[in-house]
């Protein structure tokens, strides 16, 4: 792991290098003012005292003792275990091409890495290795004038810390001291999820997501560094995307370019004009190859099947004659024969085939045989006392 300076990538349109951070200060939105960006409208901001959302974009900001505030709706959440949306403040540097007013209502895909802070001699920070690789989508609503160099967007996570602005979230969450919106810790917030409960309900699953699905401050990984494998200020790659629908419904704001060719969001994943779904690539293929895996053990098992079937049928026919058979060897017999082919029965039950004669076995023929000369014997012998009665 190590730090990089960031770089701008013409052909993939990702930038390098960057970091990021969080906060919650409850004051308005800069893009919630007027000419901010070139968008459909400024995005929404909340009057501070009822919640809801605000008509009149030139409202003072609650921090300056106005009545709008941030929507609590601005609050980041999981899509799934892999990707989450959310709203940021952008960096004024214009380093990495992030200039301020003009990024507002643009969204962008981060991608968080595996680099590490590092001022020469101490590493520290950086993603915990559950996080690489993991994605988010956030659209820009506000204006970070402390963000710049690498340090790229400033997430919207309640609970992160205030900042330099105490007084709003106390405004417009009356009976809350300054102290619960980020566990008295104005840069970097609550350090662990337990702090969350001192938050407004409305405010605490945000604040678990920073923990639960960000992995914010968790046990550090492969490294005896302390400081080195938790989740403090990631570093992610970024690149501008075409705004999800499930970010500009809670924004209200929409960018007036986002019909151009940038990367697809609007169903949740990010899909590149030319090259399709960057992000569920790896989940077709996959589904192909168990749907060929399965054909090929169907197609396995009806071939077993069938040969199974045909080897029974080729042992049973090496047992059985037809019954034409039989039949003409019974007529070329002579008469004394005739109880043997009497013996010849014609499966007529489920355990013989219609039309096959089953062959007695040679001691019943014999036994027949037997009989039909005994019979015939018993006929002579009849036959002559009728004569030598019969005579005068």
């Amino acid at each position: 792991m190590a730090t990089v300076t960031s770089t701008a990538s013409a052909a993939s349109g990702w930038v390098t290098g960057t970091w990021t951070t969080g906060y919650w200060d409850c004051c308005k939105p800069s893009c919630a003012w007027k000419g901010k960006g070139k968008v459909s409208k400024p995005v929404d901001s909340c009057d501070s005292q009822t919640g809801e959302i605000l008509s009149e974009a030139n409202e003072e900001s609650v921090c300056n003792g106005g009545r709008a505030a941030t929507c609590t709706s601005n609050k980041p959440f999981m899509v799934n275990s892999n990707l989450s949306l959310g709203f940021a403040a952008v960096a004024v540097s214009g380093e990495h091409g992030l200039t301020g007013d003009v990024n507002c209502g643009q969204c962008y895909e981060l991608k968080f890495t595996d680099e590490v802070h590092s001022d020469g001699t101490w590493s520290w920070g950086g993603s915990h290795s559950d996080l690489v690789g993991k994605r988010m989508v956030i659209q820009v609503t506000n204006i970070g004038y402390d963000v710049s160099g690498d340090h790229s967007f400033d997430i919207m996570i309640p609970g992160a810390g205030q900042g330099v602005f105490t007084s709003g979230c106390t405004i417009q969450f009356p009976g809350y001291s300054t102290g619960d919106f980020d566990c008295d810790n104005r840069k970097g917030g609550c350090s662990n999820i337990s702090g969350c409960s001192r938050l407004p309900p409305v405010m605490q699953d945000a604040c678990r997501w920073r923990y639960e699905w960000l992995q914010w401050m968790e046990k550090a990984g492969k490294t005896n560094n302390p400081y080195v494998g938790k989740t403090n200020n990631p570093y992610v790659d970024f690149r501008r995307v075409k705004c999800p629908q499930l970010l500009t419904q809670v924004s209200g704001s929409v960018p007036d370019d986002d019909d151009a060719d940038f990367p697809d969001c609007s169903s949740g994943w990010c899909k590149s004009p030319a090259s399709g779904d960057d992000s569920n690539t790896a989940i077709i293929v996959l589904l192909v190859c168990v749907a060929c895996i399965c054909f090929a053990a169907c197609a396995v098992w009806l071939w077993w099947r069938c040969r199974s079937k045909c080897e029974r049928a080729v042992r049973a026919d090496s047992t059985q004659v037809p019954v034409d058979a039989a039949g003409s060897e019974a007529q070329n017999q002579s008469q004394s024969a005739t109880p043997v082919a009497a013996m010849v029965k014609v499966a007529g039950n489920a355990d013989e085939a219609p039309g096959i004669a089953q062959v007695p076995s040679p001691a019943a023929q014999a036994a027949a045989q037997a009989a039909a000369e005994a019979q015939d014997m018993h006929h002579a012998r009849a036959h002559v006392s009728e004569r030598f009665t019969a005579q005068p």
